[in-house]
């Protein structure tokens, strides 16, 4: 508004039952129509990014980005990365984070049976380690369940996370087809039924009340797979100190020196119609700086993190379960592209498909082969 007096912005949300992927048909719907606005974000990690510029929904910002001089330091490497597509550059970051790459474990669980929590950086943590944690935090009472062992993420972010521990994936490298059943993936694959289906520690169907950062809260869960946005959540969701205490780690180290991760981002784009392009582009500046991109945390309740200097606030430092992934957001690695930009489409099916083999609907080679 200073830079450009003149100007009004008008903020037209969408509204959504459940979450933005939900916008985006009627965001095609009104790029047709010429109704879009200025600023929008068709997000990396929503898979709508690599259909949209194909579409010609979005400006490139590559002659913008030059007649600036922008540096691009302020931001995480990779983040800046995710916003090119077909040799363009099509947005800058907004909210971004690592996926599923940790392990939260209640630590009055572990006190309970006499575990120490992992030490991520110790050689003797390992894949196998993972499930004997979880079998030993597993507790009945008769025949019902007083806490769940572990949580697994079992959509396809949280299978990539289990299999890149693997030092492999479930898709391809050029994303052109699944790799369940190739001898690298298979480990992880059989370590995700065990869990489910010979030791049955898992918290399936896992659908709660308050979901799972309510289930932890309640000390009815042992270890939650997930990432560095659950982290507040969890925070919020522990009431009572007797029940749970969260004490997060990493995934162990690959060979590689890499651990298992798999960057998950968004963007704010510039609509190729626009008539107001310096005004556009002044505003996705403002909305991925520091201060944008802060707000989006402490106001917004995003995770947002694609800034180093962002996570230097005392909102992310005062955390230590929140900083203990500060580590992958340096050294992530990349999500794979499904080679005909169907991300919607492929995630859905995987979740539909993979509960063949944690429900044990079939055996274990027949249930890979189906997905």
């Amino acid at each position: 508004t200073k830079t450009y007096p003149s100007r009004t912005i008008n903020y037209r949300p969408i509204p959504v039952p459940n979450s933005q992927a939900e916008a985006y048909p009627k965001m095609y719907a009104m790029y047709a129509a010429g109704t879009l606005g200025d600023n929008f974000a068709f997000d990396p990690s929503h898979w709508e990014f690599y259909r949209a510029v194909p579409q010609g929904l979005l400006r490139s910002i590559d002659d913008l980005v030059a007649q600036d001089k922008l540096d691009f330091t302020p931001w995480f490497s990779a983040f800046i990365d995710m916003q090119h597509y077909k040799g363009k550059m099509w947005g800058m970051p907004s909210w971004g984070w690592t996926g599923a790459d940790g392990l939260h474990f209640n630590q009055v669980a572990l006190d309970e049976v006499g575990l120490a929590a992992p030490d991520h950086n110790s050689p003797d943590w390992t894949m196998d380690k993972v499930r004997e944690y979880a079998a030993k935090l597993q507790k009945k009472n008769g025949a019902q369940v007083a806490r769940y062992g572990i949580n697994l993420s079992l959509a396809a972010i949280g299978a990539t996370i289990i299999a890149r521990g693997y030092s492999s994936d479930i898709l391809s490298a050029d994303g052109t087809k699944m790799m369940l059943t190739d001898p690298k993936t298979l480990p992880a694959m059989q370590l995700i039924s065990d869990i489910t289906t010979a030791d049955k520690v898992d918290s399936l169907p896992g659908s709660f009340q308050g979901a799972e950062a309510g289930l932890f809260g309640s000390g009815k869960l042992g270890i939650d797979m997930n990432g560095s946005l659950l982290v507040f959540q969890i925070d919020k969701a522990i009431t009572d100190p007797k029940l749970a205490k969260l004490k997060s780690v990493l995934f162990p180290k690959r060979p590689d020196g890499k651990r298992p991760s798999q960057l998950r981002g968004g963007t704010w784009n510039i609509n190729s119609k626009s008539k107001y392009v310096q005004e556009a582009w002044q505003f996705v500046k403002q909305l991925s700086s520091h201060d944008g991109i802060l707000t989006m945390n402490t106001v917004g309740n995003e995770g947002a993190l694609v800034r180093p200097d962002v996570l230097e606030d005392p909102y992310f430092t005062g955390n230590p379960n929140f900083m203990v992934f500060k580590e992958n957001l340096a050294n992530a690695i990349l999500a794979i592209v499904p080679a005909n930009a169907r991300g919607t489409e492929y995630e859905t099916v995987f979740s539909q498909s993979f509960a063949e083999l944690y429900l044990a609907k079939s055996d274990f080679t027949t249930a890979l082969q189906h997905i």
